[in-house]
């Protein structure tokens, strides 16, 4: 069984590179299962529906230009911008799927404490289908 450590995780938010300000990455997808039961089915039944996906980000907050307060900040109020993300940081190859999709910004936060680095969190939600291309 193949498995891969994380070292080159490629993300872009508004066709904007954040992996240097990220350290914990996780995209989610969640599948509607319909309920179809009925009084003569001998057992559950249920049928795919439509989806729903999120990405979250989170690491190192920098407040300087075109760093990752700005990229985020830049994200609210907007009705969808670009997303993408590649876990192997070989766009499309062989192994290595690349996932694409418009996303909102759903949170953003700021983290802070006496003698610790200043963190952050944002959370994306998918406002388009997610596209995964590989080779």
């Amino acid at each position: 069984m193949p498995t891969r450590a994380s070292r080159d995780v490629d993300i872009t938010i508004n066709s904007v590179a954040v992996e240097c300000y990220v350290n914990n990455f996780s995209q989610n997808l969640e599948q509607e299962n319909l309920d179809v039961t009925v009084f003569c089915t001998t057992g559950p039944r249920s049928v795919p529906g439509n989806y729903n996906w999120s990405a979250e980000i989170s690491g190192p907050w920098d407040g300087a230009n075109a760093a990752i307060d700005h990229t985020v900040w830049g994200t609210l109020g907007s009705t969808g911008v670009a997303y993408s993300a590649e876990l192997t940081g070989v766009a499309g190859a062989t192994n290595a799927p690349e996932y694409s999709g418009t996303v909102v910004l759903r949170n953003y936060n700021i983290r802070a404490a006496v003698g610790q680095p200043i963190t952050y969190s944002a959370a994306y939600q998918g406002n388009s289908a997610i596209t995964r291309t590989a080779s």
